[in-house]
């Protein structure tokens, strides 16, 4: 079986970073790890801007999944798994995923 990665670039709630920080590493992480066995790795990035030419950052965090399989299949189950644990700091609207092997 192939591994693939999938990045995920998400931003905090206005005025929640700090709940969102917490909760990506300390529940989101864990928890995506202990239940979803193909995925051998996360590792998350801050991302800061300096060049942006005035204009507000699309996001603040990239966090990189190492997946034994198709990170693809993994996304979607994801997408509709309502047992995780939701993040209220985490703007699921300004949330975008790439894949790539």
């Amino acid at each position: 079986m192939s591994t693939q990665k999938m990045t995920v670039l998400t931003k905090s709630r206005p005025g929640m970073a700090v709940e969102f920080e917490r909760w990506y590493d300390e529940v989101h992480i864990p928890e995506i790890l202990e239940r979803y066995p193909e995925v051998v790795a996360v590792v998350r990035y801050r991302l800061t801007t300096t060049l942006n030419h005035q204009v507000e950052a699309p996001h603040e965090s990239a966090a990189v999944y190492e997946v034994d399989g198709s990170a693809a299949d993994l996304w979607q189950r994801l997408a509709t798994d309502r047992s995780l644990t939701v993040g209220t700091g985490f703007d699921y609207k300004r949330t975008e995923v790439t894949f790539a092997s």
